[in-house]
């Protein structure tokens, strides 16, 4: 009864192609998770470009929206100079100072 002797080897070798099978399994589902890694961190990357891209699109509009908001300061203040000037003037007060010249010396 050799039988077991002689079939020994054929598991020793079923077990080394079980592992090797598993090996293989696991070597592409490493390859296929660091795929999806890959495929997650470029899409990442794209997701920071185009925030980046936003922020400088944004920075000229932030920019001129905050020259119109002086300019329209400005002219409130102009408006509230016209105010005051017509105000004192319809009460004979001028508004900026003027010297008056003694003429009567």
């Amino acid at each position: 009864s050799l039988k077991p002797i002689i079939l020994f080897p054929h598991f020793i070798h079923f077990g080394f192609q079980l592992g090797i099978i598993f090996g293989k399994l696991s070597i592409f589902l490493t390859h296929l998770v660091h795929l999806t890694l890959q495929s997650v961190d470029i899409f990442l990357q794209l997701c920071i470009v185009l925030s980046e891209f936003l922020i400088l699109l944004c920075n000229p509009v932030h920019l001129f929206l905050q020259v119109f908001i002086i300019l329209g300061k400005l002219v409130v203040l102009l408006c509230h100079f016209i105010h005051l000037t017509l105000k004192s003037v319809t009460k004979g007060y001028p508004v900026i100072p003027v010297l008056s010249v003694d003429t009567t010396a």
